[in-house]
């Protein structure tokens, strides 16, 4: 199972911080331009994130349908690892969401 969010993460708001705190902008401008690029940045993640869990459960409603479809060995081992794959995935969503704050 993930331990740690993603690299990317950290990179999503690590020039937001730098760029412009460090510019030369009044500080009230500076708040307001971070507020509402975070905004945007976490309502869009948000909604991507919302879509791969979306379809992160029709994979699984669909591979339980062909699991009780089908009883064979091999389906069975298939469904299982996916299913673990599929925790992994959310266990990873969960932390990257969480560093994203």
């Amino acid at each position: 199972m993930p331990t740690e969010p993603l690299g990317y993460v950290s990179q999503l708001t690590g020039p937001l911080e730098t760029d412009i705190y460090n510019s030369l902008l009044p500080v009230i401008v500076k708040q307001e331009l971070c507020s509402r690029t975070a905004h945007q940045l976490i309502t869009r993640y948000s909604e991507t994130v919302s879509e791969i869990l979306v379809s992160l459960r029709k994979t699984e409603d669909s591979l339980a349908m062909l699991k009780r479809g089908r009883k064979s060995a091999a389906q069975t081992a298939t469904t299982t690892t996916t299913s673990t794959d599929e925790d992994k995935i959310r266990a990873q969503l969960k932390l990257d969401v969480t560093e994203l704050g």
